[in-house]
């Protein structure tokens, strides 16, 4: 299909965005999954009522527990783990399973993502914000159009100025546009013929969406977290107290104004007639919170069959583990399935040819019964191998008997 571009276009006519594009929701993701909460307030609404100083305070104490971090990297550690085969391009299937990998972490996080492949046809992967529109018919990519800030460096003789650039690729040609400050629209800036669009959208189930399924549980995690940290600082701030005797009128806050004569009034504490009294915190709420965050967090690694890799529990059972690894290889294989099928098709765009991708099916994830299985080999080819090697592979075999025992 022929699209003209226009030499100049309205920004109401170009600033389209998919209905699929979950710009804000992503962003938010891409805090939680690197950490990065830059907006405190966001993370920990104000309550009704609450005042402006108590707010601040509790604002400062904003904690983030890394669990969703956690779950995503075992995610990418699982998928290293898978092999892949590659039929029609000379590639190193190394590359292409740590690719996988990433794109796994992508795909969990935001629900999709872009490949794209550089001069070599080397394919490389791409958030999915980096595409804000694009049309599919009967199954193939149509255009696809980006959306970006760039600076801009025309005039040497001029300060350098930010500009909002759109950029649109269809099957024949890539146009840059870049708004013009003086005629108030967008302008042709390159226009560049090609043969295909470099680009493949990698999209996965909503229910393997981890972001989005576990977005309300992090929110509620980042809440009971902080909420723990406050109560944390507060356990041992001693309170105004005096023996069974009630304060002057009842106002703590202001009860030195009009205290009687022989009570001196401290900054945390009364002495009334020469004894000194304070009280602390019970500690009930924080072993509450403590309680809520253990489940929380175990309801967030369930979502993706991932118990055993992140919890790290060496004293589970062998069947528990056998189970919990099961139900991972199978999370892992939903996620390596829409991969391979993503790098076959961007690898035949690349290279101009049918390419396909093949793998990702099963995981080496139990190392101990693996190592187990190879000891009598190991053992009866001893003759043949140094002694520092031999040794060197029983250290492994005991460290994953009995992990930080050896």
């Amino acid at each position: 299909m022929n699209i003209s571009a226009p030499k100049t276009i309205l920004p109401t006519e170009i600033s389209s965005f998919n209905s699929d594009y979950h710009g804000s929701l992503w962003s938010e993701l891409k805090q939680l999954s690197q950490a990065n909460l830059t907006n405190a307030s966001k993370w920990l609404p104000r309550r009704v009522g609450e005042e402006t100083e108590v707010y601040v305070s509790r604002l400062s104490k904003l904690t983030y527990n890394p669990v969703y971090i956690e779950m995503l990297c075992a995610l990418k550690k699982g998928i290293n783990k898978g092999t892949v085969s590659v039929e029609g391009m000379d590639i190193a299937p190394v590359y292409l399973v740590e690719l996988a990998g990433e794109l796994a972490v992508l795909l969990a996080n935001y629900g999709s993502c872009w490949l794209s492949y550089d001069s070599e046809g080397v394919p490389y992967p791409l958030e999915p914000s980096y595409i804000c529109d694009w049309s599919f018919k009967n199954g193939s990519l149509q255009w696809v159009k980006s959306h970006s800030f760039r600076l801009s460096h025309d005039n040497p003789y001029k300060v350098s100025e930010t500009l909002e650039h759109y950029q649109v690729w269809t099957n024949s040609e890539t146009v840059l546009y870049r708004y013009d400050n003086s005629s108030m629209d967008f302008k042709i800036v390159s226009k560049t013929p090609i043969d295909a669009i470099p680009f493949v959208r990698v999209t996965v189930p909503d229910e393997q969406w981890l972001g989005r399924v576990c977005y309300t549980k992090l929110r509620q995690l980042i809440g009971v977290e902080s909420s723990l940290t406050e109560a944390s600082s507060n356990l041992y701030i001693q309170r105004t107290v005096e023996n069974s005797k009630q304060l002057p009128d009842d106002d703590l806050g202001d009860s030195y104004l009009n205290a009687r004569p022989d009570a001196l009034y401290t900054s945390n504490a009364y002495v009334y007639s020469g004894k000194f009294s304070f009280a602390e915190a019970s500690g009930t709420s924080i072993q509450r919170n403590l309680e809520l965050v253990k489940v929380i967090e175990l309801q967030i690694k369930s979502l993706l069959g991932l118990n055993n890799e992140v919890s790290g529990n060496s004293n589970a059972s062998g069947e528990s583990k056998r189970y919990d690894y099961k139900d991972h290889s199978e999370v892992l294989a939903s996620f390596g399935g829409h991969i391979v099928q993503a790098l076959s098709q961007i690898l035949t765009v690349s290279q101009k040819q049918s390419v396909t991708v093949d793998g990702l099916r099963e995981f080496e994830l139990d190392n101990l019964r693996s190592m187990l299985e190879i000891e009598p080999m190991v053992a009866s080819a001893s003759q043949n191998v140094t002694s520092a090697s031999i040794a060197a592979w029983y250290l492994k075999l005991s460290s994953a008997i009995a992990p930080g025992a050896v």
